[in-house]
């Protein structure tokens, strides 16, 4: 089976970066991310051996979910300017190795790389995505597996291959599942760091979290809610 590497443009730059040390060129330009982003794509090259790669990366602006929620990521902090610097250097790597580049305006490249992910199992690819964000691990399935490449420093991560095989393992749940235990996982840090100061409370779970939904519902119940109905529908269809 012919085999497509999808790349995480932004989070192996965005890995690069804090994984490595500040490497600049002889101009004392900043290129840690570059190096990350290269030597992740090389090994990626060398060791999965695909036959289609492609690469996706994020917009600036808004997407469909600021849209739905205006405070979303409203709270994240903003990119170093050093490493926004570096993206320019890393398209051109791109476009110097002929990896095509996706990229959506209105949607993250998570979103891409769903998207992406799903049309090559309907044509019969075996998909690999190189990326760390734990939040693609809901795309591995039949045909999807995820190769998280790891990284130094203070914090490091070993690589690691997450497959239909072992994900349930790896995960602590099936893929089906990660959006729940994501949801869950985040809920306590994101209502300790809540400054929105609000009084109202949740319907369902009676905490003070913000912000409330006009259901309702505070965010957190509210997803839950939706993957409620998302395997209502499922089991409905099957």
């Amino acid at each position: 089976m012919e085999r497509l590497m999808l790349l995480d443009g932004f989070g192996l730059v965005y890995r690069g970066y804090y994984a490595l040390p500040p490497l600049t060129t002889s101009r004392g330009e900043l290129v840690n991310g570059v190096f990350g982003f290269c030597s992740i794509v090389l090994r990626g090259f060398a060791d999965l051996k695909p036959d289609y790669v492609a690469v996706a990366f994020d917009l600036s602006g808004p997407t469909f979910r600021h849209e739905q929620y205006a405070e979303y990521k409203a709270t994240r902090t903003r990119m170093p300017d050093d490493l926004a610097a570096q993206f320019p250097k890393v398209r051109e790597v791109v476009k110097a190795l002929r990896i095509p580049a996706y990229e959506q305006a209105g949607f993250e490249a998570d979103d891409v790389i769903g998207t992406l992910a799903d049309r090559a199992a309907r044509q019969r690819l075996a998909t690999v995505i190189v990326s760390g964000d734990k939040d693609l691990y809901q795309l591995v399935g039949p045909g999807v597996s995820l190769l998280n490449p790891g990284r130094g420093g203070p914090a490091a991560v070993e690589e690691q291959w997450v497959d239909t095989a072992n994900a349930s393992e790896r995960l602590g749940v099936p893929p089906e599942r990660v959006v729940d235990k994501r949801i869950l996982q985040n809920a306590t840090s994101a209502l300790e760091s809540d400054k929105l100061n609000r009084t109202e409370k949740c319907v369902v779970c009676g905490s003070v979290c913000s912000p409330n939904a006009p259901d309702g519902l505070c965010w957190v119940c509210r997803r839950l809610k939706i993957s409620a109905w998302r395997d209502s529908d499922q089991q409905a269809t099957a």
